[in-house]
């Protein structure tokens, strides 16, 4: 579980939140909103990468992986490197790709992948050391629909009983994916 209490956060001028509180359990909760609202800014505050102006985060433990908007991969490692940068567990990273149509990817380089391929990488090395709390920041970006929904159907085979808090402005996305949704 993660608790937001009376969380405020401006830049500038521009108030994000002020007084935000919100416990998150387990399931998959998205937060939607108009652009330059706030929702990357708040799970990068979950994750410990902002720090809020006031109020506080706080955390019952287990591993946290996060998949930003951009992939993130090492380009001089390989795709099955990239999977396995916090797991050993080379059998799982390669049954990830193979649920995420990346089976014959393993040993490219990201420099030769689609923005869309690298994007299920680096959904495949959040998931591989099977975390309890998935944070994804617009995951799906360049993705076709039927690679979103196979992107969708592994995330919730995967973490099943956990936490995981998505960011995405898709609605159409949003409603296929989420237990719970938060407007900003």
């Amino acid at each position: 579980m993660i608790r937001l209490n009376n969380i405020s956060k401006s830049f500038g001028d521009k108030l994000l939140f002020k007084d935000f509180s919100y416990n998150f359990d387990t399931g998959i909760i998205c937060i939607t909103g108009e652009s330059g609202c706030g929702k990357t800014t708040l799970l990068n505050i979950i994750a410990g990468l902002v720090a809020p102006d006031e109020g506080a985060v706080t955390a019952d433990g287990g591993k946290l992986r996060m998949v930003f908007q951009e992939p993130r991969l090492l380009d001089w490692c390989t795709v099955l490197q990239n999977v396995c940068i916090k797991s050993d567990d080379k059998i799982r990273a390669s049954e990830l790709l193979e649920n995420l149509m990346l089976q014959n990817e393993e040993n490219s380089y990201p420099d030769k992948l689609s923005g869309g391929m690298r994007q299920r990488v680096a959904i495949a090395r959040a998931l591989c050391d099977n975390p309890d709390i998935l944070l994804l920041d617009e995951p799906f970006n360049g993705l076709d629909e039927a690679t979103v929904q196979t992107a969708i159907n592994v995330i919730k085979e995967n973490m099943q009983g956990k936490l995981v808090i998505c960011v995405s402005h898709n609605l159409d996305i949003v409603e296929q994916i989420a237990d719970k949704i938060i407007k900003l």
